[in-house]
């Protein structure tokens, strides 16, 4: 078993397929707006400045419409579960991070957070997207998997 869970934040619950879009679009709309305040006469700097930076916002704007949205994108923020390891990227800028079912004996979820409670003793906190069903989905694989495993599962 392998479930990809996205953990971007979509704006007003859309499905992430509209959100994909709306983010791409919107780019695209702001991206032209400054090219059009470019190639038409400026009357002053603060045009052109206003172009560029409308140019720059909107190319953001495109780009993290492909990489929040896209689950098999290297960089989207999402949590993998299988059945050897549980892979989490919180965030685009933030690193990868890799936990093996085998290192793990118990798991406590919190309200915001999942807290995960080695063998060795130590912890680590995974932050979790604000969504109560992406929340609600992550808890029941987490459940699922770790009562298969005969791992403790606290709270939640």
């Amino acid at each position: 078993m392998k479930k990809t869970i996205l953990l971007t934040q979509k704006p007003n619950g859309l499905r992430t397929s509209v959100s994909k879009w709306l983010y791409m679009m919107l780019g695209v709309f702001i991206s032209l707006n400054g090219i059009n305040r470019l190639t038409s006469s400026p009357s002053s700097s603060w045009t052109l400045f206003f172009g560029l930076i409308l140019l720059l916002c909107g190319l953001i704007m495109f780009t993290l419409g492909l990489i929040l949205f896209h689950p098999i994108n290297k960089f989207s923020p999402r949590l993998v579960i299988n059945d050897n390891e549980i892979t989490v990227r919180e965030d685009v800028f933030y690193r990868t991070k890799l936990i093996k079912w085998s290192d793990l004996k118990r798991i406590e979820f919190k309200s915001s957070a999942i807290e995960f409670l080695f063998n060795d003793n130590r912890t680590q906190l995974i932050k979790l997207p604000k969504t109560g069903e992406t929340v609600s989905e992550i808890k029941k694989t987490l459940r699922e998997l770790a009562d298969k495993k005969l791992i403790t599962v606290n709270g939640g």
